[in-house]
This record gives C-alpha cells, sequence and structure tokens, in this order.
C-alpha cells in the first residue's frame, strides 16, 4: 500500500502531469484569442479556448455519433 506521500507526488495526479498529457495550441489560434479577448472584456483566453474546444468536441459528437463518459458528458450534448 503506498502512502499518501508517494500518492499526492505521482505525475498523473499533479497539474504538471495533466499539462503534459494536453493538447498544444496553434500560436497563431492563441494571438487571435488574445486580441479578442483584449477587446472583450468579459472573457479571457482560456474561457475562449476552452469554448472554442467544446464547440468542435459537440459537433464531432453529433456527426459522429459518440457517446461520452458520465464524468466528461455535457449536460445538454
Amino acid at each position: 500500500m503506498r502512502n499518501k506521500t508517494q500518492v499526492l507526488n505521482k505525475e498523473s495526479d499533479s497539474r504538471e502531469g495533466e499539462g503534459k498529457r494536453t493538447i498544444s495550441i496553434r500560436p497563431v489560434s492563441l494571438r487571435r484569442a488574445q486580441i479578442i479577448t483584449s477587446i472583450i472584456d468579459n472573457e479571457n483566453v482560456t474561457d475562449f479556448i476552452s469554448n472554442a474546444v467544446d464547440q468542435r468536441a459537440k459537433a464531432m459528437i453529433k456527426s459522429h455519433g459518440i457517446t461520452l463518459p458520465k464524468d466528461a458528458a455535457f449536460e445538454s450534448a
């Protein structure tokens, strides 16, 4: 049995490990998001990018008939 320190230090449970599993954003796309969010006060880059990813995911789910697991499902997909 592992102790709590070993579990907490496990790379896959850390933010660093999570970041390593993400897909990178094209520099030009990030630049566009930065410009747009600098003009629109109620948006931030993270939300802007997350919304774009979610919209693409919803479209792919619909077109391919994909069923997501409960922990990743959209509330109204």
